[in-house]
């Protein structure tokens, strides 16, 4: 497996400061052997109730901690959202990108010619090719990249691209399979995953981890083979021409 580039999540670590007082005479010693002395007025009764009110309410708050987020919710957090957007046309055409720095897109196309579709920056210099093919195409393709503001489409037939957020890709179940190119997400613990395909041309497979984009599968052809994953959260892209399959073990 390699490892391109360096994309993806943040990942915040925290310290913890511990502080140690000593304290030196009897009556701190006293103190710290645990006796608990009531404010004056105060019964023993009432200030047992006091300290088993805020044991309570720790708990209260240990319970309402804020779960997890999702995968979804930490690609829409890293990667930005937006709603869907949906463009079509016939022939060469420039589509404007949403203010986001990674997004899933879903393309269909016909035509018997080369169909091209490449990521421009500002300066419409081409950064990353989405799709590259002869003839009519149907499939899905995903950049990370927040220089991308525009797509270049070099067609000679009709053609609709559909822009959404990464998070709006479907859920890698363990037990997928699909024809030619797709999006996935995943999160995973550390598995294997055992893969096929059955075209004639590249059969290409990219995960995005935290701060990595890394290549599973590089082939040209039918393949068959397991590859080892680490435990992750992200994205999957599958380039293929073929019938594929994914399965997780």
């Amino acid at each position: 497996m390699t490892r391109v580039g360096s994309v993806g999540f943040g990942q915040i670590s925290k310290r913890h400061l511990g502080i140690m007082a000593m304290v030196v005479g009897a009556s701190a010693l006293l103190l710290i052997a645990g006796c608990s002395v009531p404010a004056s007025g105060e019964t023993d009764d009432e200030a047992d109730a006091v300290q088993v009110s805020v044991a309570n309410e720790r708990d209260e708050d240990t319970l309402q901690a804020e779960p997890e987020p999702t995968i979804q919710e930490r690609l829409d957090a890293s990667f930005g959202t937006f709603d869907p957007i949906t463009e079509s046309g016939n022939g060469d055409a420039v589509v404007s990108l949403p203010s986001a720095s990674g997004a899933v897109i879903e393309v269909k196309y016909t035509g018997d010619r080369n169909f091209v579709v490449w990521t421009l920056d500002d300066g419409n210099e081409e950064r990353d090719l989405l799709v590259n093919t002869v003839g009519s195409y149907e499939g899905n393709a995903a950049y990370f990249d927040d220089g991308a503001t525009q797509l270049k489409v070099s067609a000679n037939g009709s053609w609709t691209i559909v822009v959404s957020p990464l998070s709006a890709a479907p859920m890698m179940t363990g037990n997928d399979s699909g024809r030619g190119d797709s999006v996935l997400l995943y999160d995973t613990e550390a598995a294997r995953w055992d893969f096929t395909h059955n075209g004639a041309r590249n059969f290409i497979v990219y995960r995005l981890v935290p701060g990595d984009l890394e290549l599973l599968v590089n082939t040209i052809g039918v393949y068959e083979g397991t590859v080892p994953v680490t435990a992750a959260a992200g994205v999957v892209t599958i380039q293929a021409d073929g019938d594929w399959t994914l399965t997780a073990n």
